[in-house]
């Protein structure tokens, strides 16, 4: 399996397109006809016939990419091959050369469309783009062929890989420059950092460029590894296309390549090999990645019950606060990590905050992530999370959350700065960065002017609650919250730009909503008081949310935008949250994704709080059947 999801083994991966940037231009040239050359066909999969698929005309091969999931620098097609997957793309090209030069020198391009930058975007150059991927060491950049004149062209044959840091930035490398080998050495995915910034998911284009005089093409279009003196690299779609050249030809293929993975379901018999999802929990144990965070200190009342039976009341609940003095609690850890997920016989996996043990009571969290982290991608699951609320409104501590978090706090994963003049914290780059799908338990409070929307109840109401003595309190309340985060990490005291103007303090700060429309309907940004996430909530009842039927949740994080989905099934899930770079900073960092069943340490979430919530007498049990990042 995927060495980015080797820890969840679960679900059907598929990688396929969102969108486009450039309309196909089929085998048309791109650069200048009068040019002493012409490329009569290319062909960019002529040895890879896979799934085809083609919407508005164009020809989509589809790669599925499982076989290479165990390799941290994802690399395709695999370096090995197979008889399903050659070990490089081959393309095929004819040129018809009338100059009076017998040797040309020429080079393939590929660039990751459906999650890249527009062409000439000042931040186009982080698109995921490269070159040939292999014996770059030896030759970098154009290569030279040989191409004498000859009535209908002549054809030849040359591979391409796709490979994580494609331009072995030195950013990404494990090893200091001068203990560094050439690349395509047997250390090369470790010493030079490809897993760091893997390939992106979703659909390729392939580019040619032939030449008989490489000095009338730019110094860094002939070789994309270079950093020009700016700091910037030159993207060499944005540079060749549309661009009229006297001795150069550019072409682009008609073919594209969609990188997917479709492992089977988890329902499915489990394939007995090692990459797949184990077949035991034991197994599972050695595989899978469990929630990287320790546990939070704090009191918690010695008791285990059953918190998910309708006869825990808030009458109960009420019994249990005033039973114990608070300042005499016994502490504990809440969250402790533990090995709590397992795979159930039919393959899907199961997340289980286990039963305390009364002699030694803990609240565990659940949660399973990925081996390896993603940069962008439409990351959707097919969940069955515990109820969280019983019949009788009471909150049993647990808040379950789908998320995507940095996979390192290095500067290699930092945060970029906003490219519109924003800032995040003082530094002009963050080691932090998080998008996230949180459900917890509404406040409920029924008082003037109070919005049950998610947002109001924190501090300032619970303190108006507690000094009121909750007598406006809805107790019985089953309404569930759903927070759709992102952690930008925008101060509230400093400028920040909204829709290209000033705006002091950033948008959503200090309870000001901001309104932002998608598709037609507008959506509410929040900033929480001193918060370094960018929010919006949802509010819907429980019996909604944790239905007998599964719900899907998905989190579409593109270059500039996030969207955030939930619906009964993947073809009616509806958009419940929208943030694009005008109004925040997206990140463009390498991120895990985390499927989980938290102990959330908080009081804010009145009137239940965790102290005063038992520890669990029976084991708390959510399920993943279906996962993708596409």
């Amino acid at each position: 399996m995927w060495p980015a999801i080797v820890t969840l083994r679960m679900g059907r991966m598929c990688w396929f397109l969102v969108s486009t940037l450039w309309p196909v231009l089929g085998i048309a040239q791109v650069g200048s006809f009068t040019a002493p050359l012409r490329i009569t066909s290319f062909t960019a999969l002529a040895n890879y016939a896979g799934e085809t698929d083609a919407p508005a005309g164009q020809l989509i091969r589809r790669y599925n990419a499982e076989m290479t999931i165990r390799r941290p620098g994802r690399v395709f097609p695999h370096p090995e091959g197979s008889s399903e997957s050659p070990a490089l793309f081959n393309c095929r090209l004819t040129i018809a050369n009338t100059s009076e030069r017998d040797t040309l020198f020429y080079a393939l391009f590929y660039q990751n469309e459906s999650y890249a930058f527009e062409p000439g975007h000042p931040r186009d150059d982080e698109n995921f783009y490269g070159t040939w991927g292999y014996d770059e060491g030896k030759q970098p950049g154009f290569r030279k062929i040989a191409v004498p004149r000859r009535a209908g062209g002549t054809t030849l044959q040359a591979g391409v890989r796709l490979r994580g840091n494609p331009r072995n930035e030195s950013l990404f490398m494990d090893a200091p420059a001068g203990s560094r080998p050439l690349p395509d050495g047997p250390d090369d995915e470790n010493l030079y950092g490809r897993w760091k910034r893997p390939p992106r998911m979703g659909r390729y284009r392939f580019m040619l460029v032939v030449t008989t005089d490489t000095s009338e093409i730019d110094f860094y279009a002939r070789d994309c590894h270079r950093r020009r003196s700016d700091g910037h690299y030159l993207n060499p779609f944005t540079y060749f296309l549309g661009r009229s050249f006297a001795h150069t030809v550019v072409q682009v293929a008609d073919e594209q390549l969609q990188i997917y993975m479709r492992p089977p379901k988890l329902g499915a018999p489990l394939p007995a090999r090692d990459w797949r999802m184990p077949a035991t929990a034991e197994q599972m144990e050695a595989s899978f990645r469990y929630s990287s965070f320790g546990g939070a200190k704090m009191p918690n009342v010695p008791v285990v019950a059953d918190v998910n039976n309708n006869s825990f009341t808030p009458a109960a609940y009420n019994r249990l606060k005033h039973q114990f003095d608070p300042t005499t609690l016994p502490v504990v850890t809440v969250g402790d990590d533990g090995p709590t997920a397992s795979v159930a016989d039919s393959g899907r996996i199961q997340l289980i905050n286990p039963a305390a043990d009364p002699a030694d009571p803990h609240k565990y969290d659940a949660s399973v992530r990925t081996l390896f982290g993603f940069t962008y991608g439409r990351f959707r699951a097919r969940i069955r999370f515990p109820q969280i609320v019983n019949s009788a409104g009471v909150w049993n501590g647990i808040s379950p959350a789908f998320w995507l978090f940095s996979a390192a706090g290095e500067p290699w994963n930092s945060l970029n700065r906003d490219y519109r003049g924003g800032f995040c914290t003082d530094d002009e780059r963050a080691f932090f960065s998080e998008i996230d799908i949180e459900i917890f338990k509404a406040q409920c409070i029924r008082y003037r002017n109070y919005r049950n929307d998610g947002y109001e109840g924190r501090a300032r109401h619970r303190r108006r609650w507690l000094r009121e003595g909750g007598a406006f309190q809805d107790e019985s309340c089953d309404s569930i919250v759903i927070g759709c985060n992102n952690f930008d990490y925008m101060r509230q005291d400093i400028p920040h730009l909204v829709n290209g103007a000033a705006a002091t303090p950033p948008c959503g700060a200090n309870g000001n909503d901001e309104p932002i429309v998608y598709e037609g309907k507008t959506y509410r940004l929040h900033r929480d008081g001193a918060s370094t996430a960018l929010s919006t909530r949802v509010v819907l009842s429980s019996t909604e949310l944790f239905s007998p039927h599964d719900t899907w949740y998905e989190i579409e994080w593109r270059p500039t935008e996030i969207i955030w989905r939930i619906g009964p099934d993947e073809n009616h899930l509806r958009v419940i949250a929208y943030m694009s770079d005008q109004y925040t900073v997206v990140p463009n960092t390498l991120m895990h994704v985390i499927l989980a069943q938290h102990w959330l340490p908080t009081n804010d979430y009145h009137p239940y709080f965790q102290e005063n919530i038992p520890y669990p007498a029976f084991p708390i049990r959510g399920e993943i059947l279906e996962f993708s990042v596409e």
